[in-house]
């Protein structure tokens, strides 16, 4: 990520955070709230408790923007509102889903010299009452080297001494002399000084540049987030359903997770937590419940057909349940957490992918990720009960944290 956040006075009306997610790669917030200074000000703060917060226990985009837009309808005053981006990065599926709502359209620069735009299909935060807010995000398949870039409308409206706006048709033509070798970002910040020259702002300036890498690049990203300052009990059972229309609506995953995270010893484990849970509710969702085949991703088109029918399979979901029963001990060397995801699926033939070599199974890629993450991992009742045994060790935990402080 390399940004420029450029205010007019000491209090910046544009907002930018990024946060990793417990699932891996990254979320990012791009806001510019109407006005400048203080006043514009005035609703980060909660905009950044909302975001941070619910983006470290694994809630999505959409779960997010929703939360925000409640906020900011309840506290801005009228005429106030904040045009926003919400980017969700996914480096393993490489893929972006992005929501743009009121801020001038993105670039998504692809390492083959084409380009996306990402428009804006949606009105500001702060406008919309919950009833009427559509937080659905568009899908972008990417590539490692392929770049996204997102500004505040300062970027455009920067003037030069004859009055002049910078504007989309001088921007094209910075990122059209960056080639498919130059850096997108520098050639628009120096497109952008050489435009307005020594001619002081006249708006908040944001621009971000997000660049998509291989996953392994990312290691250990997850760590570094937020940790409760709370001791939670060690030993204990959970066990948690979810029915009928909630599977459409509601995901269990920020709920399960925090949970788990109460364990001390667990909390530096959090992706690794949430990509078991997270692996286990989608497969039990949409090739259990759903009768979804992952066949149908292997292509383009396939991919876009997948989601199309994943959304309106969940639109008409009855007699269903997912099931999660959660166990955790302590043991000499840390503890173990065992998982059980049960659904109410017609089930699969489990034999096929009894190979930890076969990525085109149960879960395509997560077949191979559960067995690598978890020490044990059976099938049962037609493949309709998953259990997993996912052992920590204390002196992980501790060499994680030092080399944290270090």
């Amino acid at each position: 990520i390399r940004y420029h956040a450029s205010p007019m006075s000491i209090f910046n009306g544009d907002v930018l955070f990024a946060c990793p997610r417990p699932a891996g790669g990254m979320q990012i917030l791009v806001g510019d709230f109407t006005g400048h200074g203080l006043p514009a000000a005035i609703g980060a703060m909660p905009v950044a408790e909302i975001f941070y917060g619910m983006t470290s226990k694994g809630f999505s985009g959409s779960d997010v923007l929703r939360e925000i837009n409640q906020k900011l309808c309840r506290i801005l005053p009228v005429g106030m509102f904040c045009c926003a981006a919400m980017i969700q990065a996914d480096f393993h599926l490489n893929q972006l889903q992005i929501w743009n709502g009121g801020l001038p359209d993105g670039v998504l620069l692809k390492r083959n010299g084409k380009s996306e735009t990402i428009a804006s299909r949606h009105l500001p935060l702060g406008v919309l009452g919950t009833a009427r807010f559509d937080a659905r995000m568009e899908v972008f398949r990417t590539e490692p080297g392929d770049t996204l870039l997102m500004m505040t409308d300062g970027v455009l409206e920067a003037e030069n001494h004859r009055g002049e706006m910078y504007g989309e048709e001088r921007l094209k033509r910075s990122l059209d002399v960056a080639g498919n070798t130059g850096s997108p970002f520098d050639a628009v910040m120096t497109g952008i000084h050489a435009f307005t020259g020594k001619q002081p702002e006249q708006d908040d300036v944001t621009l971000l540049s997000l660049e998509m890498v291989e996953e392994s690049e990312l290691e250990g990203v997850s760590e570094r987030l937020p940790q409760s300052a709370l001791e939670g009990p060690a030993e204990w059972h959970c066990v948690y359903e979810i029915q009928d229309r909630s599977l459409g609506q509601f995901s269990p995953l920020p709920l399960l997770l925090h949970i788990c995270m109460e364990v001390p010893g667990l909390r530096r484990k959090s992706g690794e937590i949430y990509t078991l849970l997270s692996e286990l509710y989608t497969n039990a969702l949409e090739h259990g419940v759903l009768g979804l085949s992952s066949e149908w991703k292997a292509t383009p088109d396939g991919f876009g057909r997948y989601y199309a029918e994943r959304e309106l399979r969940l639109q008409s979901v009855s007699d269903h349940f997912i099931r999660f029963t959660l166990t955790h001990t302590m043991t000499a060397q840390g503890g173990q957490l065992t998982i059980v995801c049960e659904d109410s699926g017609s089930g699969f033939d489990y034999g096929d992918v009894s190979d930890a070599g076969n990525e085109s199974g149960y879960s395509g890629r997560g077949l191979m990720l559960l067995r690598k993450l978890g020490h044990s991992l059976t099938f049962r009742e037609y493949g309709t009960r998953v259990e997993i045994v996912y052992d920590w060790h204390f002196s992980e935990v501790a060499a994680r944290e030092g080399s944290t402080n270090t």
